[in-house]
């Protein structure tokens, strides 16, 4: 018998995800496979533990990368939101390479499902070293690269577009095949998949449940032959067989029991196909409606165009309605770009504020250095002065054998050591500070003036930026205002529209909230830029009373 590298995949639902967990980490106290024992549950390690439970790693994952995906969690027709890989060779493969080599076989195989869906995505790597031979399950999430709404790049949940193509087990195999020999596992041969031997491609509870049976259809055979060939009075005794045939008879109630648990999943897909037929009965339904509907909508169709060829000037009428819509789609792009160079220059002038903030703390901080500086020179320089003077003096007092200047000796002794003691501690208080000797104040005052004026400089910049920032902001404004009163100056069915229009435009931003406020101000100068045939439909939106006297005292008017 070959040794083959086999890898396969499960899609697995969010209720299945769990299931899984609690199975791979070894949480169910009870389990249906005979073959785990529990005693060497011990000797089972992970490439990379769960962080909780699977399905709380799951939401942690998506969360931390910020995945997209419509995930339908609940009902019948629930999305698959996550993968598992299955890897093994077989039992006398891995007694022959050994514990170390088998250790680094699974470390070759996770780096190559790194590879495939990224070990961010993965929940959980582990390998199972108490059940019928090793072998390692990897659950993954599918990420897919794709577009959002809005066109841009980002990651989606998808499990259908991951394993997208007909041949993608079949491509997956050869990779793995591949990833194999290049990692030096010469003696594998290529796992073989259903579409090169026309065998049924089976899970591995399948598969167990399929060799129970081959199992007892060789113990039914065995009875056969043992009864022809040994008559009832001459049995032998052959503890050995009978050990055996007690082993397979458990085997064929354990394969029973499957059985049965396989009878009753049959009986729910075929509950579930029941529903699903009465879903499309009822899709089918719908679709009926539905073509009703569009005939209805043809010949209603159909009559209005008969009506608008008998009655010009209806249609007329209809010609002038479409244009005005058309004005009005106009406006209404105009209103998104005055707004959103409204909102644009608004966070400008946000953050142009703070780096003006952040020059004057500088320019504040240079400016008490230098003063500082400057105080602490001439400090220095009495202490420097006055000790001087003082040693001047107690040179002119001579030896100490002159017994009448003793006492003033003294005294000029004491202010000598008081003057020293403070330039000590003013000329360490300055290393301290500013890291420099008194010899070298001037220069750091000369460089500290020379930051201090390019700081002002900056400042003054980025203050005209503001100003810049700030017109703008204004000019957006009253062309907003303006284009939106206008809007609403055209018939009740056009005010209408834009007024669905508008709350679309509307938001809780506190940004936007002065859009929806006009001053006296803005109100004159929206009210002189009206063409003559709105001003009247105007009166009401802008309270022409007061319009009048802010026109007859504002001259400055802005450009829209």
């Amino acid at each position: 018998m070959g040794n083959f590298a086999f890898i396969r995949n499960n899609n697995m639902k969010m209720g299945q995800v769990n299931n899984s967990g609690k199975h791979n980490e070894r949480e169910n106290k009870n389990y249906a496979n005979e073959s785990i024992d529990k005693t060497k549950s011990q000797e089972n390690y992970h490439f990379k533990e769960p962080q909780g439970s699977y399905e709380q790693t799951f939401w942690k994952i998506k969360e931390d990368n910020k995945y997209l995906g419509n995930l339908r969690l609940q009902g019948r027709k629930q999305s698959n939101v996550a993968c598992e890989f299955i890897i093994d060779v077989n039992k006398e493969y891995f007694d022959k390479i050994g514990p170390d080599r088998t250790k680094q076989y699974f470390k070759d195989s996770y780096d190559f499902c790194t590879k495939k869906c990224e070990e961010k995505n993965i929940i959980s790597a582990t390998v199972h070293m108490d059940e019928g031979h090793p072998h390692m399950h990897v659950v993954y999430v599918p990420v897919v690269k794709a577009k959002d709404r809005k066109g841009q790049d980002c990651e989606r949940i998808n499990c259908s577009k991951f394993w997208a193509g007909k041949d993608s087990y079949s491509q997956l195999q050869n990779d793995f095949y591949q990833h194999t020999q290049e990692r030096g596992y010469k003696d594998l041969q290529r796992g073989e998949f259903k579409e090169d031997t026309q065998r049924e491609h089976l899970t591995v509870d399948e598969y167990k449940a399929k060799l129970i049976k081959q199992q007892s259809a060789e113990l039914e055979k065995l009875e056969k032959i043992k009864t022809e060939i040994e008559p009832p009075e001459k049995k032998l005794h052959l503890p050995k067989d009978i050990e055996e045939l007690k082993t397979l008879t458990k085997s064929a109630n354990l394969q029973k029991w499957q059985m049965e648990q396989e009878n009753k999943r049959l009986k729910s897909d075929i509950s579930r196909l029941e529903r699903k037929t009465i879903d499309l009965q009822e899709t089918v339904k719908n679709v009926k409606l539905v073509v009703g509907e569009n005939k209805d909508l043809k010949n209603e169709r159909k009559a209005l165009e008969n009506y608008l060829e008998n009655n010009p000037q209806a249609k007329e009428h209809m010609e002038g309605y479409f244009n005005t819509m058309e004005r009005l789609k106009k406006e209404r792009v105009g209103l998104y770009k005055y707004k959103k160079e409204y909102l644009t220059n608004d966070v400008n002038i946000g953050n142009s504020q703070k780096i003006e903030n952040q020059f004057k703390n500088e320019i504040g901080r240079q400016d008490y250095a230098i003063k500082d500086l400057e105080h602490r020179k001439v400090d220095i320089h009495e202490f420097e002065v006055n000790l001087s003077i003082q040693k001047h003096n107690r040179d002119s007092l001579g030896g100490v054998k002159n017994l009448f200047k003793v006492s003033e000796r003294k005294g000029v002794d004491n202010s000598i050591l008081e003057y020293e003691n403070k330039l000590k501690k003013a000329n360490t208080s300055l290393k301290e500070t500013y890291n420099i000797e008194p010899t070298e104040i001037d220069h750091n005052i000369s460089f500290r003036k020379n930051k201090l004026s390019e700081l002002k400089d900056k400042l003054q910049d980025q203050e005209r930026k503001t100003i810049e920032h700030t017109k703008l902001k204004d000019k957006a404004s009253i062309n907003y205002k303006y284009l939106n009163v206008k809007s609403q100056c055209y018939k009740d069915f056009e005010r209408e529209y834009v007024h669905a229009d508008a709350k679309k435009l509307k938001s809780d931003g506190i940004r936007e909230l002065s859009l929806d406020k006009i001053n006296d101000k803005e109100k004159a100068v929206i009210f002189k830029q009206l063409p003559e045939e709105f001003k009247d439909a105007a009166k009401d939106i802008l309270e022409p009373q007061r319009i009048v006297k802010s026109i007859t005292k504002s001259h400055d008017f802005m450009e829209i």
